[in-house]
């Protein structure tokens, strides 16, 4: 559930220490309870082990990411669900359709067939109210309710006070006892109660829609259809009314509409779209007066339209159009105004063309591509728990593979990841350059491309994933030794069961290549060429395949090839690899031609990389300098209890590694929480 955290600052915990003289009796605290204190830590520790054993580990993984489902129930996002809310919204518009007309175009007798297809349509929402009690799970602001005896409930407190009166089966009861016409459609109106509903059933549509295709189908985009559609559904209604008060009665004969207009003799489908188009001009206030208004029933409905009308068309779809204009003039005068100002700035400062055309062109990136979102701003709005979640799942997998945090449990990588910030690097920023201090690292994501080279001059590009900067590099080559081999491998072909855009990834995150087009693989292509630690006389090299498919990268199968190590580069090797799922399903073969050479005496054995934004790439950046005051707290927490605490408060206020740069706290925080069991 939703909690409140009281947060205790270090430097305002010793400051309260010596404004009110306590600082020698929580010294003295601390050596009488030193020993129950230290039990109570060896306790923890006793519980951090337990809850890090690798089957406590799937358990908690699974219960953050997986939502437990009963058999049989469809959760919002499913197909099933997706499919009977497309099944009961189409049974809604019948009603909306059928009913109106039943009443107003009854004939003498209702036909069999027409029967039987209301009983279908209502056969289909009793099963609906069986779907909602046991099937279909239901969306919460905390979370899907799965259970069905939670959603079952919920179901019986909120929606089924309408459906339970559409299940009355008056029409059929009126059509097995006779009833026909326009007292057979009269019987049918508590079937359409169930349209209270159709709000909820068109938003399992949208959410569905922008789910699992490429369409995104917005919230104005939305609205504009509600509206439409309500206007639609009221210009239906009121033509089915109208026309009911123009029909002539034979016990009171007298002149109506229909018989003004001449429209006695004619079909119900031109009557139909007859007053149809009076109810559309009429609901819309253009109000054309071709098709005549005589008795004052007819005339009183004529005023009821005008003004549901006034109300729907003039209000209700002016204001959300003003509300979407108004909200675009807006953005686009203050991207006008401020490309303006940055434009008289660059003129009266005599900036260089060509840089002025690189700030344009980041405004217009901004302006088109992102649509003005700041990523600071919507991270600094959510709740830190959020904010962290939605770094963590770009972040998370690539801290814990780098060997510069290798010292760090999982709970300091989560500190780090709090401590990230999202990047975004503009075409040709160098990142970090060889030779050149570079106090950052940076994470790649899928938005963006960054190209690296190393000291011997070869480039590749970084894939999602991929941590780029000195320190991390360095890290990762003291750990995998110092290289005396050069690997190089070639495409020369592949053959991947894919339906997107397939590319290949090599050495885990590190370089990346798309295959050839050419079928025949004539042209191989340089894919991987690095410099390598080799133990033994062969290197042992892993392939993962990916595809874009709907703007993500998916991975399709991995691989690993050997290759052995060669005299000359005239004599490469070639490999045939498998690729295979994680399901262990075959998905294709890869050919290369590898070969691993000896380093030639001279060569240049630096693990720095100069990495380069080829486009508007979006990173996630994170200082050194917090990662080593992340260390340093980290490190006095290994120190006996009493060496913690500062000899002298003035000194510990004036050290650093209390505090971040912008004034927030490390070591200490004080938690009020309620947590769901």
């Amino acid at each position: 559930t939703r909690c409140e955290t009281f947060h205790l600052r270090m430097d305002a915990f010793l400051k309260g220490l010596r404004d009110f003289n306590l600082e020698d009796e929580f010294k003295r605290y601390l050596s009488v309870n030193e020993s129950v204190l230290s039990s109570s830590k060896a306790e923890i520790n006793k519980t951090i082990q337990n809850l890090s054993s690798s089957k406590m580990v799937k358990f908690l993984n699974a219960s953050k990411t997986m939502v437990k489902v009963t058999k049989g129930v469809f959760l919002p996002n499913s197909p099933g669900y997706f499919g009977w809310c497309l099944v009961t919204f189409l049974g809604c518009i019948y009603y909306i359709i059928s009913i109106p007309l039943k009443i107003s175009f009854a004939t003498s007798a209702t036909s069999l067939s027409a029967f039987l297809l209301d009983l279908l349509v209502d056969t289909i929402f009793v099963a609906d109210v069986y779907m909602c009690l046991r099937k279909l799970a239901v969306k919460m602001p905390s979370g899907i309710m799965s259970d069905p005896k939670q959603f079952g409930k919920h179901y019986l407190e909120t929606d089924f006070r309408f459906d339970r009166l559409s299940l009355i089966p008056l029409a059929t009861c009126a059509y097995l006892f006779g009833a026909r016409g326009t007292l057979y459609g009269c019987a049918r109106l508590f079937q359409l109660l169930r349209v209270v509903r159709i709000g909820k059933y068109l938003g399992g549509l949208v959410e569905g829609i922008n789910v699992r295709s490429s369409l995104d189908i917005t919230t104005a985009s939305l609205r504009i259809f509600q509206i439409f559609a309500l206007i639609i559904v009221l210009v239906h209604l009121f033509g089915c009314v109208f026309h009911l008060l123009g029909i002539e009665d034979e016990d009171s004969p007298g002149e109506t509409w229909i018989v003004v207009d001449g429209m006695e003799d004619e079909p119900s489908s031109r009557r139909y779209l007859r007053s149809f188009y009076w109810s559309l001009y009429t609901i819309t206030t253009i109000g054309f007066g071709s098709v005549p208004v005589v008795t004052i029933p007819e005339r009183i409905l004529a005023m009821a339209t005008m003004a549901i009308g006034a109300v729907i068309c003039d209000a209700g779809l002016t204001a959300v159009l003003a509300s979407i204009i108004s909200n675009k003039d807006r953005q686009a005068g203050t991207n006008s105004r401020r490309i303006q100002c940055c434009k008289l700035y660059m003129e009266t400062t005599d900036v260089a063309e060509t840089l002025q055309e690189r700030i344009l062109d980041f405004y217009s990136y901004t302006d088109n591509s992102v649509k003005n979102v700041n990523e600071d701003e919507i991270l600094g709005s959510l709740s830190p728990s959020l904010a962290s979640e939605i770094v963590q799942y770009f972040c998370l997998f690539p801290l814990r593979s780098c060997a510069l945090f290798d010292k760090y449990e999982g709970g300091a990588i989560y500190s780090l990841i709090k401590l990230m910030k999202p990047y975004l690097a503009v075409p040709g920023e160098c990142l970090s350059r060889i030779g050149s201090p570079c106090d950052s690292i940076f994470v790649v994501t899928e938005r963006g491309s960054i190209r690296t080279m190393d000291a011997e001059g070869f480039i590749s590009d970084a894939v999602e994933g991929t941590i780029v900067g000195h320190a991390a590099t360095s890290a990762d080559s003291k750990r995998d030794g110092s290289p005396t081999h050069r690997l190089r491998l070639e495409l020369i072909s592949a053959n991947i069961k894919s339906k997107g855009d397939t590319y290949i990834v090599v050495g885990g995150v590190k370089s990346r290549c798309r295959p050839p087009s050419s079928s025949d693989g004539s042209v191989s292509q340089t894919m991987f060429d690095k410099q390598v630690a080799v133990d033994t006389g062969e290197y042992r090299c892993k392939l993962a395949v990916k595809e874009w498919r709907k703007r993500r990268s998916e991975l399709i199968g991995t691989g690993e090839v050997t290759i052995p190590t060669h005299r000359t580069s005239m004599s490469p090797s070639i490999l045939s690899v498998t690729i295979a799922s994680n399901s262990g399903r075959v998905m294709g073969t890869i050919q290369l031609k590898g070969s691993l050479m000896p380093l030639e005496a001279g060569a240049t054995l630096s693990h720095e990389l100069t990495c380069t934004s080829q486009s508007y790439s979006h990173l996630f950046r994170l200082e050194l300098s917090d990662e080593r005051r992340l260390d340093q707290v980290f490190r006095a927490a290994t120190l006996p209890l009493l060496d913690r605490i500062p000899s002298s408060l003035s000194a510990a206020e004036e050290n650093s590694a209390y505090q971040n740069e912008d004034g927030t706290d490390w070591n200490l925080e004080l938690k009020l929480n309620q947590v769901d069991q």
